[in-house]
């Protein structure tokens, strides 16, 4: 008669009095972990709730303000000279107002003050159709939803101003610099490691998140179990467990962002609070490895059946397990074979269907992989046409080959062009990376001086060091170095990613050294400066696709992360190593050598 595994461990633990103690903790450990369930939401609760509150005060303030534009509505429809002073007092008066409308019965816009740009007469708008008009003719309060202009978070606010009958006679209408809410999400503490506060819409894109990348992608998380919940009831307050878009499982809490007015405007934000659940659960662990312990002791007193265990179970499981790490290495042609009549058998076969599916999954993904190097090379090859034709026609322009321009019209265009100018750069390193993962970024290897490169990249670089205020030096080489085989046109390419980054994340003040030995038979190159440096937890990461540590991020939001990838390629292929020192807030010191003579591996004139 075949006997069940299962049959087998239940005996040898009710023998030794396993089962009445496991039973016990266990109910212990119930327990416990319940309280500690409690205290994370009730932590969560707090952080999540508070957040909304001073979101939500924030803005009952702007609405506050809007208000006095209806509370001077009489002065302001009847004197143009008034009214533009005093819709300009009121604009400045409140630091997040970035644009302020009074609008007439009608819809029409009869005066307007921006605080970046000289609001003209043909500026002003026909709201007649617009939602906050519509609402306002409805005698509800106006709030719109985030959106971006120029990177900048902003919303609408609007309120209705009515005469004694209740008529509507006119609607005050303000822009709202949302940055604020950025600010106090990024300034919420977590008591544990890998917690965050962040801010989500009715659908679910994020408009605040300690990562601005996110916030600027409009991060769309509404696959997320906790978004998903609060979606079906938008007016509760509720925690949750749940994978985050990581993959790590959370505990959180969301919090409806309420604002109290005489006619309160419908929800359109949710603050959620979450936090690492193994952190949050941690002492309940320690627990379980106490009572792990226990157990152990206890089973100490069951020495000869824990040879026939090792025998019948752990044996078994070795084989599996030896077979599991030469999987894991990628030999997916490993199967197990096991007769043990119980369910490490089955769990053997199970392994081997296992491995069958992770090798079909392999050949998936790898031409998933392919399918994704495709379409980044036709979508880059797309628009490199059309903003090549751009900074043509915007070249044309500038030099006045069409008339002269105005400083303000060349400015603006000079804008333009420079932003025409990034895009082109950043499909150009979307190329290269396809071409780098297929194999086909082609090298010409010729004898070159790399000095004179460097030096010819550090001029180009240092106007823009200039700008910045930032000291960009090369130390020429006391001795003149040899030359080596190199593509002079990727060298170049590498060299101009590292000094460019070394330069856009170094601020005002700072400096920018460049430096050539030689010993070894190889060159040393060192760029030096003295930004803002790499956070230790992402020092594994810097030399990977669009990476981007969290401080440079916040300094510069431009910038694709594909330089130092790319950089650290071409150097490889021309036979050198690349490497970095850096210290967060003191700076970083990139190292790369060149070898001076060639490599077997550099004889092929493709790589």
């Amino acid at each position: 008669m075949q006997l069940r595994l299962r049959t087998k461990l239940i005996l040898f633990g009710l023998t030794f009095a396993i089962l009445p103690l496991g039973a016990a903790m266990s109910s212990s450990i119930l327990r416990f972990y319940d309280t500690q369930r409690h205290a994370a939401v009730e932590r969560q609760a707090r952080i999540a709730k508070s957040t909304a509150q001073e979101i939500a005060n924030f803005l009952a303030i702007q609405f506050l303000r809007a208000q006095e534009v209806v509370l001077l509505q009489p002065e302001l429809m009847q004197d143009g000279v008034v009214r533009s002073i005093v819709m300009e007092q009121l604009l400045f008066k409140n630091d997040s107002f970035v644009d302020l409308s009074l609008i007439n019965a009608d819809g029409q816009e009869i005066a307007r003050k921006h605080r970046y740009r000289v609001i003209r007469e043909d500026d002003l708008r026909d709201l007649s159709a617009s939602e906050v008009f519509q609402a306002a003719r409805q005698r509800k309060a106006y709030l719109s939803d985030v959106y971006f202009d120029q990177g900048r978070p902003l919303f609408l606010i609007g309120d209705g101003i009515y005469n004694r009958r209740n008529e509507l006679q006119g609607v005050a209408l303000a822009e709202v610099d949302a940055r604020i809410m950025q600010q106090v999400v990024s300034e919420t503490t977590i008591a544990q490691e890998g917690g965050r506060a962040y801010i989500v819409n009715a659908d679910g894109i994020v408009v605040a998140h300690p990562d601005i990348s996110t916030v600027l992608a409009r991060r769309d998380l509404s696959f997320l179990p906790i978004v998903a919940a609060l979606k079906l009831a938008p007016a509760e307050t509720s925690a949750t467990v749940y994978q985050n878009e990581l993959g790590e499982d959370m505990l959180g809490f969301w919090a409806p962002i309420v604002v109290q007015l005489d006619d309160p405007t419908e929800t359109l934000w949710y603050v959620i609070a979450e936090e690492n659940a193994s952190l949050a659960f941690r002492r309940a662990r320690e627990v379980v490895w106490f009572s792990f312990v226990a157990l152990v002791l206890a089973g100490v007193l069951a020495v000869g059946g824990a040879l026939f265990i090792s025998r019948r179970i752990v044996m078994p499981i070795e084989v599996i397990q030896r077979l599991a790490m030469r999987i894991g290495k990628g030999d997916f042609g490993q199967r197990v074979t096991v007769h043990t009549h119980d369910e490490i058998e089955e769990l053997a076969r199970g392994f081997n269907q296992m491995a069958e599916r992770l090798l079909e999954g392999k050949e998936r993904n790898e031409q998933v992989s392919r399918m994704k190097s495709e379409f980044l090379a036709i979508t880059a090859h797309q628009l490199r046409t059309p903003l090549s034709a751009s900074k043509w026609v915007l070249r044309m322009i500038l030099d006045g080959d069409v008339g002269p321009l105005k400083k303000p019209q060349k400015e603006l265009l000079e804008k333009g062009y420079m932003v025409n100018e990034r895009m082109i750069t950043l499909v150009n390193d979307l190329l290269d990376v396809v071409r780098i993962e297929e194999g086909k970024f082609e090298y010409a290897f010729k004898k070159g001086a790399i000095s004179g490169i460097i030096e010819d990249v550090a001029k180009e670089t240092k106007a823009v060091a200039d700008k910045k205020g930032i000291r960009l030096s090369f130390h020429k080489p006391a001795q003149e170095l040899p030359q080596v085989a190199l593509d002079a046109q990727k060298f170049r390419l590498a060299v101009s990613n590292i000094v460019d980054n070394a330069v856009r994340y170094t601020k005002e003040g700072g400096r920018v050294d460049i430096e050539l030995t030689f010993h070894d038979d190889e060159i040393l190159v060192l760029v030096k400066d003295t930004g803002i440096g790499i956070p230790k937890k992402w020092l594994d990461r810097v030399f990977t696709k669009f990476f981007r540590a969290d401080n440079a991020v916040k300094m510069q939001t431009d910038g694709s992360g594909l330089g130092l990838f790319i950089a650290k390629n071409i150097i490889e292929k021309h036979g050198g190593r690349i490497w970095f020192e850096s210290e967060e807030g003191k700076g970083t010191t990139v190292y790369f050598t060149v070898p001076v003579r060639e490599k077997a591996s550099r004889t092929n004139r493709i790589s």
